[in-house]
C-alpha cells in the first residue's frame, strides 16, 4: 500500500511538472503596446502573462533591440515573442497564435496641414517621415524603391515626430496608439495639438504571439496560449485587462511629460 501511495505522489507531481512551464520571450520598446519602464510592461505583455498564466506556463520577459526581437526567436536563441504581424518568411520559423490584437497603421501629420489621401501615389507630392527599418506598406516600398516618394529616413520614433513638428516632413506613419501615446509622453501638450492622427488608415494588421518551430513543446505551447486567450476574452477580462492597462499607462505618460 505505501510503495502505492508513494507511486501516486510521483505521478501527481510529475503531472505537476509537466503542466508548470516557463519560457523566454522577447520584449522590445514599443509603448503602450510593450516596454520594460510602463506599467505592466504594455498591454499586450499583460495579455501574454494572463493568458498563459492561466495555462500554468510562466513567461520570462528578455528586453532586446528590436530587430532582435524577432530574429532571435527566428533563430531559436529565445523560446518567442510577440506583437508581430503574419509573414510567410516569419511562418517557417515560428508558429503563431490567435490575434491578439489589432495594430492601425496611420499617417500622423500638422493639424494646420490635413493631407487627403486614397493610394500612395497621392504621396508623392509630400515630404515622408519614416524610421529606418519600419515597415509601412508594400505599395509604399514599390514607390520608395522606383525613387517616386520623397523619404526623410530617421533613426527613431521620436526624431520622426519632431521633424513633423519643425515642418521638415508633412507625414509620418506609426501604429495609432503607439503614436498617440509617445506624443502623449514626449511632447508638450502645445506641441501635441499641433499633431493628428490622418483619417484614412494605411492597413489594419492583427498581431500574434509566436514560438519557435523547433522547441519541442511549440505546438502544446500554442495551444495553451489559445485556450488561455480564450478564457479571458469568454470571462469579460480580456477588455478589462486591455482598458485598466492603457489607462494606467496614460496616466503614468501624463506625470512624466515635459
Amino acid at each position: 500500500m505505501r510503495r502505492l501511495l508513494l507511486l501516486l505522489v510521483l505521478f501527481s507531481l510529475l503531472r505537476v511538472e509537466a503542466y508548470s512551464q516557463r519560457i523566454s520571450l522577447t520584449l522590445n520598446d514599443y509603448p503602450p503596446y510593450m516596454g520594460t519602464h510602463i506599467p505592466y510592461q504594455g498591454i499586450l505583455s499583460r495579455l501574454v502573462k494572463e493568458a498563459f498564466a492561466l495555462e500554468g506556463v510562466d513567461i520570462t520577459l528578455v528586453e532586446v533591440p528590436n530587430n532582435r526581437s524577432i530574429a532571435g526567436p527566428m533563430a531559436g536563441l529565445y523560446d518567442g515573442t510577440f506583437g508581430w504581424a503574419y509573414t510567410p518568411e516569419r511562418a517557417e520559423k515560428l508558429l503563431y497564435s490567435d490575434a491578439l490584437l489589432t495594430f492601425h497603421m496611420v499617417f500622423f501629420q500638422r493639424k494646420e496641414r490635413v493631407i487627403n489621401w486614397q493610394t500612395m501615389e497621392d504621396l508623392i507630392p509630400y515630404n515622408i517621415g519614416i524610421t529606418k527599418g519600419n515597415f509601412v506598406s508594400n505599395d509604399f516600398s514599390r514607390l520608395q524603391q522606383e525613387g517616386k516618394l520623397q523619404v526623410d529616413e530617421g533613426p527613431d520614433d521620436p526624431s520622426g515626430m519632431r521633424k513633423l513638428l519643425l515642418q521638415r516632413i508633412d507625414l509620418f506613419p506609426m501604429e495609432k496608439e503607439a503614436g498617440q501615446y509617445l506624443l502623449a509622453s514626449l511632447f508638450q501638450p502645445g506641441q501635441q495639438r499641433q499633431i493628428v492622427a490622418n483619417s484614412h488608415t494605411i492597413w489594419e494588421v492583427p498581431v500574434h504571439l509566436l514560438i519557435y518551430r523547433g522547441h519541442p513543446q511549440a505546438a502544446e505551447l500554442i495551444s495553451r496560449f489559445n485556450r488561455g486567450l480564450a478564457k479571458l476574452k469568454q470571462s469579460g477580462q480580456y477588455e478589462r485587462l486591455i482598458l485598466d492597462t492603457r489607462a494606467a499607462i496614460l496616466k503614468a505618460a501624463s506625470l512624466s511629460a515635459p
